[in-house]
């Protein structure tokens, strides 16, 4: 259900003008620490799906399968070195770059998007 909304991610940089980059990386934050429960300052394969379980715990359309997807998707997506993990300067590119709107819809958080 998520792998759509990344795969759009990439085409899709219409970010609002009113969006500051100082409150982009302020949304990217939230965002990172909410997704990073080890606080270790990297977001690992493990902590999306985590992320995502804690997410869809009442959606019962969504699988593990679904969840792994999604969580692999959105790690291609952000990963820029490609080492295996999303750092916060990862992700606060990512909302930089990509329509952050977009991107929380992704991970399947309304609260952030609500915001913009």
């Amino acid at each position: 259900i998520y792998v759509q909304p990344i795969e759009q991610l990439r085409s899709d940089a219409n970010i609002d003008p009113r969006a500051s980059p100082e409150m982009l990386n302020i949304l990217a934050d939230l965002m990172f620490d909410k997704i990073d429960t080890d606080a270790s300052g990297e977001i690992d394969l493990n902590e999306l799906k985590d992320h995502y379980n804690r997410e869809n715990k009442n959606d019962n359309e969504n699988d593990s399968d679904t969840e792994n997807e999604s969580a692999k998707a959105i790690l291609s997506a952000l990963d820029v070195n490609s080492d295996g993990k999303i750092t916060r300067e990862e992700m606060r590119a990512g909302f930089n770059q990509f329509n952050p709107k977009s991107l929380s819809e992704a991970f399947g958080v309304d609260e952030v998007e609500d915001l913009l």
